[in-house]
Formats: C-alpha cells, structure tokens, sequence
C-alpha cells in the first residue's frame, strides 16, 4: 500500500497535518518559497504525500545514521497505512 501512498495528492490542511504545522505556516513558507514542495490544481495548491515525506526525512535530525534520518517519515508512513 505504501508504494500507492506516494501518489496520493493532499489538501493544503491535510498536508499541513502530515508535517504537524498549521496551514497559515504552510502558506507562509509557500509565499517565501520554502517548505515542502507543492503544485496548483486550478487555483488550489495540492501536495504530493511522498515529497512531504521526502523533505521531512532531508530535515530529520540524529546522528548521521540512515535509520535516525528516515524516522519520522517510517513513522507517518505506518501511520496513514490504511
């Protein structure tokens, strides 16, 4: 289920509940051009689930081992497993 997940496009408050940051700061960073990757559907921006991860995993911090820097995205990805 997992490799379906990654094509899985989200709302702008789902997105901002993935990364546990509110939706005024996902529109912050998206006006100052950081944050995680995003895309407009029309007039309404839409984020891919597996770029959430993948620019959570880049920002994880631990100890230089692969296994601290993939935690939290392993995390969520089990959590939204259907």
């Amino acid at each position: 289920m997992i490799g379906n997940m990654k094509k899985y496009t989200l709302t702008e408050r789902q997105a901002s509940h993935v990364i546990g940051v509110s939706p005024d700061t996902l529109r912050a960073w998206r006006r100052k051009g950081t944050g995680p990757r995003w895309f407009k559907a029309g007039r309404l921006c839409r984020y891919r689930h597996d770029w959430l991860l993948e620019w959570m995993d880049a920002r994880a911090l631990g100890n230089g081992h692969p296994a601290d820097n993939t935690a939290v995205g392993s995390e969520l990805r089990l959590a939204l497993t259907p």
